[in-house]
């Protein structure tokens, strides 16, 4: 009976077929195959979760995915959510073992992932938190980006994170929701030099049948 050919090792026990060679004294091909062993590697997502510094490839803790969005591993985040993490998990308030470890002003003004996401620019991960296949409950949601008056949205317009504003704009913001915290957004924007940029969004909103702002 012949032996399976080396580079066949995928669909059957690697281990089988290294026995069958060596009791074989096929050590030509043996020889193939150990080459080929030392070759393959996993996926780009794979290697970045094995050697992700957080450990997420094993431990699949809420403390484990808060570090892994500050430091923008989209792959860890992503993993950690097919290894069980829950819409729960996303949306919980950070503790305060973990907040020792942010500055003092990110220890002062925010609360979960979503926030730290937006903070740290990554808008990957922030897109990710919102996308329906996040867990089995869905994503997160306008709701969330509403909750504690939209600091979300202002936190992502005083960063100029444009990309970041748009997505949440297109969750269902209004100019209600722009105007929050008496035009808190909008006079931020000014003030860092990011007003056009601001003034583009509301523009988006009103081409949405929004009123205008006074």
């Amino acid at each position: 009976m012949a032996l399976a050919s080396p580079f066949m090792l995928l669909s059957s026990d690697p281990l089988l077929i290294i026995s069958r060679y060596l009791r074989n004294r096929d050590y030509r091909n043996f020889h193939l195959v150990c080459k080929k062993f030392s070759t393959v590697k996993g996926t780009k997502e794979e290697e970045f979760v094995r050697k992700c510094s957080h450990g997420s490839h094993g431990n699949f803790s809420v403390e484990v995915f808060w570090k892994c969005c500050e430091d923008g591993h989209i792959y860890c985040v992503k993993h950690l959510f097919q290894s069980g993490l829950t819409l729960e998990n996303a949306r919980a308030e950070f503790n305060g073992e973990f907040l020792s470890e942010l500055t003092l002003t990110e220890r002062v003004h925010f609360d979960n992932a979503l926030d730290l996401s937006i903070h740290r620019g990554h808008f990957k991960i922030v897109k990710y938190l919102f996308s329906s296949c996040l867990t089995s409950e869905g994503g997160l949601t306008l709701g969330d980006v509403r909750a504690c008056n939209n600091w979300a949205f202002l936190l992502s317009v005083k960063e100029d994170f444009i990309e970041i504003v748009k997505l949440l704009v297109s969750l269902g913001l209004t100019l209600t929701d722009v105007r929050a915290r008496n035009n808190w957004a909008l006079r931020n924007s000014a003030c860092y030099g990011h007003l056009e940029k601001a003034a583009a969004c509301v523009e988006d909103l009103r081409g949405h049948g929004q009123d205008s702002i006074t």
